[in-house]
């Protein structure tokens, strides 16, 4: 059965509800959105055709950097338009209903919405879909905590950077969403030249999801992972933009030193 007019997949009506009936939704806002078989279930109740008109963003963000579509940007673009009508029919009850069908590849977390007068948000979402999926390759809240609380970062700074299981750790006491707005740059300076996708560095730049860790923690403080390449690395320099290219701040890590201490007995 045809869920969509331009994508399929293999549930008829009842089976979305029974899909959807016993589970909690992954993110509840102005659509609530349930995960389930690797899909995500939009669906909203009382639904009229202004709820489905503004355009859907959806940033998916790969556990593995090397599933990326585009190096520079630290997330794959899923955005979609609903549908006019989905379900309206089959489910007859004034609900909209979409399923978007994620990408094969494991997932550490989706980001979602809808536009507004163009590119403001008119409502966002974010989940962490490792938990849920099964995928041990990332970590729930208090792990993050568990990671960080007994070492040193690796940079001081505006946010603390902390290395661990080859990778970074970005946090921040008492954080407000300005400080989470500009985009972050992060570059990777690879042991092996024959590593480099550029001259002098690999560019892994990246934008700060808001909210993320922020219910988790609930402490005021904002967290986030950041994947390393599985290639050596011999150190970081990261920061966040202000005013295009003026850092806001940064900072500079060898991480080569560190790998060998903690290898160290």
């Amino acid at each position: 059965a045809y869920l969509s007019t331009w994508i399929w997949v293999e549930y008829a009506d009842s089976r979305v509800l029974e899909l959807i009936e016993d589970t909690e939704p992954v993110i509840r806002s102005r659509f609530d959105v349930y995960y389930a078989d690797n899909r995500l279930i939009y669906t909203k109740e009382q639904c009229t055709e202004e709820d489905v008109i503004p355009r859907f963003f959806l940033h998916v963000i790969p556990v593995d950097p090397a599933d990326l579509e585009k190096p520079s940007f630290s997330f794959n673009n899923q955005d979609f338009n609903f549908i006019l009508g989905v379900f309206r029919n089959g489910l007859d009850d004034g609900r909209c209903v979409t399923i978007r069908p994620l990408p094969d590849y494991a997932i550490e977390r989706i980001w979602t919405g809808q536009f507004f007068h163009g590119e403001q948000p008119l409502w966002t979402g974010e989940a962490s879909l490792v938990d849920r999926s099964g995928q041990a390759s990332s970590y729930a809240d208090p792990r993050v905590l568990d990671l960080i609380e007994d070492t040193e970062p690796v940079i001081r700074s505006r946010f603390d950077v902390y290395y661990a299981d080859n990778q970074l750790i970005y946090t921040k006491e008492q954080c407000t969403e300005e400080d989470v707005t500009p985009r972050f740059f992060l570059h990777v300076i690879p042991v092996d030249p024959a590593d480099l996708e550029k001259p002098s560095f690999n560019n892994r730049d990246f934008d700060f999801i808001p909210g993320v860790f922020r219910d988790g923690l609930d402490d005021g403080r904002c967290v986030t992972i950041r994947p390393l390449p599985d290639y050596a690395v011999e150190r970081i320099r990261t920061g966040q933009f202000f005013s295009g290219e003026e850092p806001l701040w940064k900072g500079e890590a060898n991480l080569v030193s560190v790998f060998r201490k903690d290898a160290e007995p």
